[in-house]
């Protein structure tokens, strides 16, 4: 969740420029724009935006900067974030070069592109670990993903048509397309008076962001998924940030179920049974593993009633053996990634030394466990969670212990995956990551964060696997349903 609240502010997207555009009118003369937005969610101030475009100094062309910082309260805890980026285009408004940087609960990522023919040649450090891949493009104008939608987009909409561009997104490290529409024109109050602005959509991966540009195309207002506001702002306001971190953005997402009464002791549910609404299954990881969909419910076990679950027929292992139950076990759970990067040195030497002499897979898991639930100090997070800045800083909440935890168990073989979804905590479920590993016939969940070797069955998994299809859980905030049918 945590990932998502930071691409739904820090991360929406910059369309790159065509004729006609605001960058263009540069050209005639104006040498550098500036823009201070303060960042709202719900009733609280709790950051600031600021980003400019300037003539470049060493050759023809501009310079885009922004740069989000960002307070928020989950978990009666305060964490802090933030991000900046730079991107570098020529004369004839084409990205070059750019530069993103993300830091938070001290841990620290950077992504440098630079454009090549035929895409973009990406380096990207996670804790001193140089990761490099080329991503195809199929156009030569790109977009950054950042917090003002389009700085220096197209001005010259016409109603009722889609533009479509290709914007790079930091948090996934790909290339999604955007597309960008005008909806209309309507007047909005901007720092004491009435100012008639164009209203935008861009839709990214699903997400709708809503933009107001006003006459030379800077961005007045922003409404962004999961509750959040950018408001124009003059420098000395939009820096005010509240103490204390607003309301609590996990409880304010959790999801309040209907139905059977959970027991006090979540902790100790072996089976649990329930129907979800809101939600398209299709798109989802629900079924496989230690969860089943039964006559249209879901039927999840825990602890080690996971164990008891007979393989079905028909999977295959990553070695070619019959295995998992209703699903499958590939290479990519044994690959190393520039989040889980479990070929660095020092990841192979700490899950050498916790794993000792275990040759079992669920041996190896368990001693992970217990490690990294005792290691790491619960603390939320606002962070892209990567296993060396992790097993540096020796924090985190749930996505820096599962992270860990899967860079671990494949640094020792042992295939494993992140796991997202709900898990319940006090009087509802909250969204949450924990790891699955492949146990030689099933995948079996664990949890580090709580602190067990078997997961409570307390959960529903809704996807597996990295940072892009974590955020796929973002359209489901507000929308999904939980109707608890059984407990036991």
């Amino acid at each position: 969740m945590m990932v998502m609240q930071i691409r739904s502010v820090a991360c929406a997207p910059v369309l790159p420029a065509v004729p006609g555009s605001v960058a263009e009118r540069l050209l005639a003369g104006v040498d550098r724009s500036e823009t201070w937005l303060g960042i709202y969610h719900r009733d609280s101030k709790l950051g600031f935006v600021y980003s400019s475009v300037a003539r470049r100094a060493d050759s023809p062309g501009f310079v885009l900067h922004n740069r989000t910082r960002l307070r928020i309260t989950a978990l009666g805890q305060d964490a802090e974030m933030e991000f900046s980026a730079r991107m570098e285009l020529d004369a004839r408004l084409r990205a070059e070069r750019f530069t993103v940087d993300f830091e938070g609960g001290g841990q620290r990522v950077r992504a440098v592109g630079v454009l090549a023919p035929g895409g973009v040649a990406l380096t990207i450090d996670t804790g001193g670990e140089l990761t490099e891949r080329f991503i195809e493009l199929d156009t030569d104008r790109l977009g950054l993903s950042s917090s003002v939608s389009p700085v220096i987009a197209v001005d010259r909409l016409e109603p009722g048509v889609e533009y479509v561009h290709s914007v790079f997104d930091p948090v996934t490290l790909t290339t999604q397309h955007a597309t960008i529409e005008l909806i209309g024109r309507e007047e909005i109050e901007v720092m004491g008076r009435r100012v008639l602005a164009d209203k935008i959509e861009v839709r990214w991966q699903d997400t709708p962001f809503l933009s107001w540009l006003g006459p030379d195309g800077e961005v007045l207002r922003q409404e962004t998924p999961l509750g959040w506001t950018l408001v124009r702002e003059a420098p000395e306001v939009a820096i005010q940030v509240d103490e204390d971190g607003g309301r609590d953005l996990l409880a304010e997402v959790s999801v309040v179920p209907t139905g059977v009464a959970m027991p006090a002791d979540a902790r100790s549910v072996r089976r649990l049974t329930v129907r979800l609404g809101g939600v398209e299954p299709g798109g989802l990881d629900l079924h496989g593993g230690p969860q089943r969909i039964v006559d249209g419910a879901l039927v999840i076990r825990g602890l080690d009633a996971q164990l008891d679950a007979a393989p079905a027929d028909g999977a295959e292992a990553a070695d070619g053996r019959p295995g998992a139950a209703g699903d499958r076990v590939a290479p990519e759970h044994l690959r190393s990634t520039p989040f889980i990067a479990s070929d660095a040195p020092e990841i192979i030497i700490v899950a050498e030394e916790i794993a000792g002499d275990a040759t079992d897979p669920l041996e190896i898991a368990d001693r992970l466990v217990d490690w990294v639930h005792g290691a790491l100090e619960k603390r939320i997070t606002m962070s892209l969670p990567s296993a060396l800045e992790v097993l540096r800083a020796r924090a985190g909440d749930c996505n820096e212990h599962t992270t860990l935890f899967v860079a671990l168990a494949r640094a020792r073989g042992v295939p494993a995956r992140i796991a997202c979804g709900l898990a319940w905590h006090e009087r509802s479920f909250y969204y949450h990551a924990w790891p699955e590993v492949w146990a030689g016939q099933r995948w079996v969940a664990v949890d580090p964060t709580f602190g067990q070797r078997r997961a409570d069955a307390a959960r529903v998994r809704l996807v597996t696997g990295g940072l892009e299809r974590q955020l796929a859980l973002g359209p489901l905030v507000g929308r999904i349903t939980v109707e608890i049918l059984e407990v036991e």
